[in-house]
């Protein structure tokens, strides 16, 4: 539908009176006294989020997120890179798709150091 069609129904003559539809007592609490075409165009005053401080806020919010996990990423690739790990001498997970045991170097005659607690009562009455 476009605007002439709408002010053909609404308004008697091209001066703007309205059409007998809208004086009616329906119409008493708001009442119409001119139909008139619309000329100008609608623009926004309001600015884009982007440039609100809402949006400065969180674009800059993302932006850091970002940046510190780039930063993070390349700081654990260059750390771990050189590091060697001694494997195993067993067979265990030589099989396709699984790795390879990581085992810690055990000393002989490691026996774990264990203090009584007779002797711990002694030293405290002492």
């Amino acid at each position: 539908m476009s605007q002439d069609n709408i002010l053909n129904v609404l308004r008697q003559s091209n001066d703007g009176t309205p059409a007998s539809v809208l004086t009616t007592p329906t119409f008493a609490t708001f009442p119409v006294t001119s139909v008139n075409p619309s000329t100008e165009a609608v623009i926004s005053s309001t600015k884009p989020w982007p440039e609100t401080s809402e949006g400065i806020a969180v674009l800059t919010t993302i932006g850091v997120t970002i940046l510190l996990t780039i930063l993070f990423f390349v700081l654990f690739c260059v750390c771990t890179r050189n590091r060697k790990y001694k494997l195993g001498d067993d067979d265990h997970g030589n099989e396709r798709g699984k790795p390879k045991t990581i085992f810690e170097k055990k000393r002989p005659n490691q026996e774990p150091f264990v203090i009584s607690v007779s002797i711990l009562k002694n030293a405290m009455i002492v």
